[in-house]
Order: C-alpha cells, then structure tokens, then sequence
C-alpha cells in the first residue's frame, strides 16, 4: 500500500509539475531564442522530458524516510512565506494569522517540537475547510454551471495539489522516526 501512495504522490507531483514546466514555457514563447524553437512545436517533447525525470525525482524522495520531516518543513515555509507576501498585498488579517502560524509549523516541525503536531493538523484542518467553502461560494455562483467541464475539473486540482501536500505535512509531522 505504501507503494502505491508513494507512486500516486509521485506521479500527481510530477504532471503538476509538468504542466507548471508547459505553462511556464508558453508564456516563454513572446520571446526569441531556443525556449521558442523548442516549446512552440514540441509541448509533447516538454511533457516526455519532464514527467519521467520529474516522477523519478520525487519518488525518491518521497520513499526516503530521512527526508519526510524536511520536506514538510519546506511545504510550510513556502506556503507561510507566500502567505506573508499574499497578506501584504491584500491586507487581509486571517491570512496574517495562517502564514505566521505555517512558519511557526516548519520551525516546530524541524525542531521536532511536540506541539508542532496539532498545528500543522489545525492548519490542515483550516485550509481544507476554505478549499471547501470556497468550492461551494463557486458552485453557488453557478462558475461550474457555466465553465465547460475540463475547466471545472482543471480548476479544483491545483487545490487538490495543495489539499494532498497538506495531508502530507500532516504525515510526516506524525512520524516519530522520521
């Protein structure tokens, strides 16, 4: 079973991935250069390169126990970081309040603090509660009545991603050999 996890994470990592490699590169094309020469043709030659290297890459890591308690660490801090970043340019007091409590995590969780554990299950808690909220302020608008359903679907994964990177924040906090 955790083969097949590890896989999964793996592979959903690494199409998420390569879809941000795709995207990056489209906008890329405006300019001249090789980026163009390369991406403008060949989306299926980007997707060939990065899938495998990227699923190698994180499996890898992902199978290594040693390296659990730092990825999660890393996952906080980036998401508290953006988080700051996100408060300072909306002005919004709750996302204060989650992006310190992140940081806060990541420090506990690689101090390996006892009370680093309900914190990151709390934010966990906290951010699937608004992925939820905000799915249902979307349906209400009718967004998914209206939106054809690739990009419905197309629009709750990156939230999915997130949902899935905070479950395992929530893992490798709870391991106690890791």
């Amino acid at each position: 079973m955790k083969m097949v996890i590890r896989v999964t994470v793996s592979l959903i990592c690494s199409v998420f991935g390569a879809l941000t490699i795709s995207v990056t590169t489209y906008n890329a094309q405006r300019r001249p250069g090789w980026v163009e020469g390369v991406c403008r043709h060949h989306v299926e030659l980007i997707w060939l390169l990065s899938v495998p290297l990227l699923l190698g890459l994180t499996y890898a890591t992902v199978a290594k126990r040693a390296f659990r308690r730092h990825i999660g660490t890393v996952l906080l801090g980036v998401y508290g970081t953006y988080g700051v970043v996100h408060a300072v340019q909306t002005h919004i007091w709750w996302v204060w309040v989650l992006s310190f409590c992140a940081l806060t995590a990541a420090i506990g969780m690689i101090a390996r603090k006892a009370w680093a554990q309900p914190l990151v299950w709390v934010l966990a808690l906290a951010y699937t509660g608004a992925w939820v909220y905000g799915i249902y302020l979307a349906a209400a608008a009718g967004y998914f009545q209206k939106s054809p359903l690739g990009v419905g679907v197309l629009s709750l994964f990156p939230g999915t991603v997130f949902l899935l990177m905070a479950g395992y924040c929530c893992y490798a906090v709870s391991q106690r050999d890791a």
